[in-house]
C-alpha cells in the first residue's frame, strides 16, 4: 500500500508519524480549509472527490523535511527535480498525492 511506503520514507527521515486518519472530507470543511484562497475553489472538488490521509508528524523540522520529501506539487516536474520524492513516485498530476495544509501547532 502507497501509505505504508511513505511512512517508510518518513521513519527514514527521522520522524516519528504519531498519528495517521483516513476520513472523507466534507465539502464545509474543504471550504474552511481554502476560506482565503477562495480563487482555488477547484482544490474543495478535488479534495472531496475521495479519502484523504490526514497525519501527525513528530520530529526535528517535520514540515520542512515532509515537504522536502513531497517535491514539487506538479507530478511530471517532480520525476525532473526530485525523482526520490513522494510526487515523483506516486503523483499522476498536479494534486494527487498532495499535502494540502499543514497546521504545525494544533492540540
Amino acid at each position: 500500500m502507497i501509505i505504508d511506503r511513505i511512512n517508510q520514507y518518513i521513519t527514514i527521515l527521522g520522524l516519528i508519524n504519531v498519528n495517521l486518519v483516513y476520513f472523507l472530507l466534507l465539502c464545509q470543511m474543504a471550504f474552511d480549509v481554502y476560506v482565503l484562497i477562495y480563487v482555488l475553489s477547484y482544490l474543495v472538488e478535488f479534495v472531496t472527490s475521495g479519502p484523504v490521509v490526514a497525519l501527525e508528524l513528530k520530529g526535528s523540522n517535520a514540515i520542512q523535511k515532509f515537504r522536502t520529501l513531497l517535491g514539487p506539487t506538479d507530478s511530471a516536474s517532480a520525476r525532473n527535480q526530485a525523482p526520490m520524492s513522494i510526487r515523483a513516485k506516486f503523483g499522476t498530476g498536479m494534486h494527487k498525492y498532495d499535502v494540502l495544509s499543514f497546521f504545525p501547532n494544533i492540540e
